[in-house]
């Protein structure tokens, strides 16, 4: 019975349940004989008595698995299959059915007539072994049954396996497609004015043709760097420093670096470090630079006019520090639907974004990582035509002893030096 209702939950098959009611009765008619023919025998009808409900439990279940699948419940008929209650009733049956075969035996021993000896032993045994029969042949559907859910769920999980690594190969493909584009822009630039060069040795074409050699090339060397800090962080090699450093000259020193970039558009560039954020840090200062120039020179090259604006804050108090690196433009935004890819390698506004902004949409990637690897959190808000704010979060270690400013310091790239309000 239970072989047939497991066939019938795995294939949806109606025909498989035509002999399911038929070995249910054929089984209900030998074990309800046991009690007329133990009837001299308390401790056996006793024993009966226990079994009786353990094997209406057992039917009880089986048949609501088929009406849970009849009802198209697949998901609840498979819950039932994999739970152990089938094994407990399973356990229990069989202890009794030997404890009765104990006691038989029992008795069997105790008869002094012979021929009422081999008359009731042939009886009773041959109750008992259809009973036993129909118990091993339910123990045996039982155990297939684990045994094709088992397989159902290997082959579920080798399914996922393979999606996952289709998944991977479209990504490595994406990735080549792209590295293939933004290699060819540069090197097309730097070989295309050779050539002008070669042709036109004029000392302004040469000094211009000089120029946007020089721009390719770094363009190209960014890329490069991308590439390698990306893969090393990746591949887990990427080791983060723990040093002491001047954080409020650090930012003067970065800012004062893209300043340039924001004057060439005609934004104004300001940074702001809060009232108690410390002086001396524990971390590394490399890996914060290279964070905030992917930030801020993300904000200037999205942002049309207007402001980019830095503001550094800190909480926390004894030995450990939390420092918000908070840069805000008034650029053109993320639309609500591109949030979930802001972080995702090679991601832009649109399609045009690598020709109108330039780029290689590994900058948010690698400042991600770089944030989550010094045990911080970056993260952004956003909306399509009124600029967008992201926000980095880094713990360090404050050196004990050093002084703690008590004062804002803002610093603006249309007065190129720092001023304490």
């Amino acid at each position: 019975a239970e072989s047939i209702q497991r066939a019938f939950v795995l294939t949806g098959e109606v025909s498989r349940l035509d002999r399911y009611d038929q070995v249910v009765e054929n089984f209900y008619a030998h074990f309800r004989n046991i009690p007329v023919l133990t009837a001299d025998n308390p401790t056996q009808q006793k024993l009966f008595q226990d079994l009786a409900p353990v094997v209406d439990e057992r039917v009880a279940l089986l048949n609501k698995i088929v009406r849970l699948k009849q009802a198209g419940k697949v998901g609840e008929a498979t819950t039932l299959i994999r739970s152990n209650r089938g094994g407990v009733y399973m356990d229990t049956i069989r202890d009794l059915f030997r404890a009765l075969e104990s006691e038989e035996s029992r008795l069997l021993d105790g008869r002094s007539r012979h021929e009422q000896i081999e008359t009731l032993h042939s009886q009773r045994w041959m109750l008992l072994s259809t009973a036993l029969g129909a118990f091993a042949l339910l123990l045996a559907a039982y155990i297939i049954g684990r045994g094709i859910t088992e397989r159902k769920r290997a082959l579920e999980e080798s399914t996922q396996a393979k999606e996952m690594a289709l998944r991977a190969l479209a990504a490595r493909s994406l990735f080549l497609a792209n590295m293939s584009h933004e290699i060819r822009t540069p090197l097309h630039s730097i070989i295309g004015m050779a050539e002008v060069l070669a042709d036109r040795p004029d000392e302004m074409e040469i000094d211009r043709g000089l120029t946007i050699v020089r721009r390719a090339g770094n363009l190209l060397m960014n890329l490069i760097n991308d590439i390698l800090d990306l893969s090393k962080i990746e591949a887990g090699k990427l080791d983060i420093d723990s040093i002491p450093f001047d954080l409020h000259s650090h930012i003067e020193e970065t800012v004062s670096m893209i300043a340039f970039r924001a004057s060439q558009k005609g934004l104004e560039l300001t940074a702001e470090v809060s009232k108690g954020v410390p002086n001396i840090l524990i971390g590394d200062p490399n890996r914060v630079r290279q964070i905030l120039l992917n930030l801020i020179g993300n904000a200037i090259k999205f942002t049309g006019e207007g402001k980019v604006s830095l503001r550094v804050t800190a909480s926390g108090d004894g030995d450990r520090v939390r420092v918000g690196f908070e840069v805000v433009d008034t650029g053109v935004g993320i639309p609500a639907e591109l949030h979930p890819f802001v972080f995702e390698k090679f991601r832009r506004l649109e399609r045009s974004a690598s020709r109108s902004y330039g780029g290689t949409g590994l900058g948010l990637t690698i400042s991600k990582q770089l944030v989550e690897l010094m045990g911080g959190k970056l993260s952004f808000e956003s909306e399509a035509g009124k600029g967008s704010t992201f926000r980095a979060e880094i713990p360090f270690e404050a050196e004990s002893g050093v002084s703690v400013e008590h004062e804002e310091k803002v610093w603006r790239s249309d007065r190129r030096s720092l001023s304490i309000l």
